[in-house]
């Protein structure tokens, strides 16, 4: 019998993941639709992912990409669409759309 895939059932940005000691409960903090960048090319800085991946059985190597939807590129280069995709052992298995907007800087 083949041994059955993993299934994402969410794929999620945060500002911060905390994970309570004694239950190990994960709390996510400030869950990110949008992301905003002054300039670009933009450097995103700390983001975290939460996937909620259930039925795998065996061993997986996940990989997450970031894609501009526009021409697939994997660099935020610009505004606009991407997405997040994340892969188990090379095969795509989620994804989650997000949009990157250009922000006014700080003076």
């Amino acid at each position: 019998m083949p041994l059955a895939r993993p299934v994402v059932s969410a794929l999620l940005l945060c500002d911060l993941i905390i994970r309570e000691e004694g239950t190990h409960k994960a709390s996510l903090i400030g869950i990110v639709r949008s992301i905003s960048a002054p300039r670009f090319p933009a450097n995103l800085g700390e983001l975290w992912v939460y996937p909620m991946v259930t039925d795998a059985e065996g061993e997986y190597r996940l990989r997450l990409d970031l894609v501009r939807l526009q021409d697939l590129s994997i660099r935020v280069e610009s505004p606009g669409l991407y997405n997040l995709h994340l892969l188990a052992n090379e095969r795509l298995i989620g994804t989650r759309t997000f949009n990157v907007v250009q922000s006014l800087e700080d003076f």
